[in-house]
């Protein structure tokens, strides 16, 4: 459209038509104001938002989940959120010309009223981390570890987690609390890299964990 107003091509702009984008969707009874509306997605759809139209400081006054792959967006009706994140708008992490403007969104966004739900393995618990505040979403994953590990083989992708040794590397050398500590244990011991897709198709139930304070590297 940009390009439309100046120039007789508008091929010209070389840009993805979606690519600036940013998609949101919508939880329980939270909204996301646009062009002055408020408005919630219903199951299946999402929401797509020129960044300009997007009411920010609105937004700070609702949970917001950034989410790591898009296929979960017209999922998020059953995705099963703890309870102090039932009411949310999620917003896709992008990966084009969007990826920028929704970190920025997500670093503006009070710490109290933010929650990143990305794979459960070492390379998205990595850049869950690297948001540095808020709350991470986990999935409740020790009853099923206990009472069938075999079945519970089904969702985990053992070769995904053997192929992140970096990212587990990385992990393993910040300084991490004592509950940060044994997630990563347990990610570890069971070879752990469970999908988000598999996480939301399998009803795994969502805890959250406030993310940690990293004050330092340990030394490899």
């Amino acid at each position: 459209m940009e390009m439309a107003d100046i120039n007789s091509s508008e091929k010209r702009a070389g840009k993805s038509v979606f690519g600036e984008l940013l998609l949101f969707a919508t939880t329980g009874t939270a909204e996301v104001t646009v062009s002055g509306r408020r408005v919630s997605t219903p199951p299946g759809a999402m929401l797509s938002v020129k960044p300009g139209q997007l009411d920010r400081e609105s937004l700070k006054q609702t949970n917001l989940i950034l989410v790591e792959n898009g296929a979960l967006m017209t999922e998020a009706h059953r995705i099963l959120l703890p309870d102090a994140f039932r009411d949310s708008i999620l917003l896709y992490r992008g990966h084009g010309d969007n990826f920028a403007e929704a970190a920025r969104i997500a670093s503006a966004q009070p710490a109290e009223n933010l929650a990143v739900y990305f794979d459960f393995d070492p390379e998205g618990l990595e850049m869950a981390l690297q948001v540095g505040k808020g709350t991470v979403l986990l999935p409740d994953i020790m009853d099923r570890i206990s009472v069938n590990l075999k079945a519970f083989d089904a969702v985990n992708q053992r070769n995904v987690f053997r192929n992140q040794n970096g990212a587990l590397k990385r992990l393993k050398q910040l300084s991490l609390d004592d509950d940060w500590t044994a997630i990563l244990q347990t990610l570890e011991e069971n070879e752990l890299a469970i999908m988000q897709e598999h996480i939301t198709a399998h009803n795994f139930r969502l805890r959250a964990v406030p993310a940690p304070v990293i004050q330092s590297s340990r030394q490899s």
